[in-house]
């Protein structure tokens, strides 16, 4: 898998297609909008079935059954059809910031990150993301922390500390 993996990057760079997230490429300019939202814990609302919507650490989702989600908009209006809602504390909001980020070729820098969340993610979760670093699927270069080419293979066990 690592090898088909690693033929579909290069030869999709070939057509002038760069990998810009794990499993996201596109031409220069041309990446997704929609999925930088959530890699950027900005705010996006969704509308209709099954639907998700976030706002400052806030997540709720409407019904996901056909039946369910117009007899609830019919009788009750929209706000009946919402199925739940959850609150991240800063903690969660913070670790999925930093994993979201690295999902992202360019990485995920300090003080960037120091900036909006209040604390180095390093000062935060370098204890825990120690055995990436020491098996060299993550690195700290110039202010950023990226994924390794290896670690994009195996990005999961990566994640797992963040979670």
């Amino acid at each position: 898998m690592a090898d088909l993996y690693r033929r579909a990057v290069d030869t999709l760079a070939e057509m002038g297609l760069g990998r810009y997230e794990i499993s996201n490429f596109a031409r220069p300019g041309h990446e997704s909008r929609h999925n930088a939202r959530y890699w950027d814990d900005a705010p996006f609302l969704g509308f209709g079935l099954s639907a998700h919507s976030y706002r400052r650490g806030r997540r709720w989702w409407n019904l996901d059954s056909y039946d369910a989600y117009c007899r609830a908009v019919e009788t009750d209006g929209a706000a009946a059809a919402r199925a739940g809602e959850r609150s991240l504390t800063d903690g969660e909001r913070r670790a999925e910031a930093l994993f979201t980020g690295l999902r992202r070729a360019r990485g995920v820098e300090r003080e960037a990150f120091r900036q909006r969340y209040g604390v180095d993610p390093l000062d935060e979760f370098g204890a825990r993301l120690a055995d990436a670093f020491e098996a060299g699927l993550l690195e700290a270069r110039d202010g950023v922390l990226r994924l390794t080419d290896d670690g994009v293979l195996v990005s999961n066990e990566v994640f797992r500390a963040l979670v």
